[in-house]
């Protein structure tokens, strides 16, 4: 999960950026080979493959959790995990303002 601050939503959106755009470009760009994985990774896809293939975080840019939440203290953005890969399900609920 991904929490991106107020800050960095309003860069994004000024620059035409939506949701789905940095989804579809982190999935992207998120890839080492098996052969640099091996080194921690412990997934089986990982050990099956040849060590020049690429291999993406995400099974698809759907499976990247974006908020936006938090407030005006500084440009802060923050990876919560565990990742959904381990077995975990992200529950979210809104939290209505005052």
């Amino acid at each position: 999960m991904f929490v991106i601050c107020p800050e960095h939503a309003a860069m994004f959106r000024e620059h035409g950026w939506t949701k789905q755009r940095l989804r579809d470009y982190m999935f992207e760009a998120v890839r080492k080979t098996a052969g640099e994985l091996r080194r921690g990774e412990t997934t089986p896809l990982v050990h099956q493959s040849d060590p020049a293939a690429e291999i993406g975080k995400w099974s698809s840019p759907a499976a990247i959790v974006l908020l936006v939440a938090g407030g005006e203290a500084g440009r802060y953005s923050a990876v919560l995990g565990p990742c959904t890969g381990m077995g975990y399900q992200i529950v979210s609920r809104e939290v209505p303002s005052r």
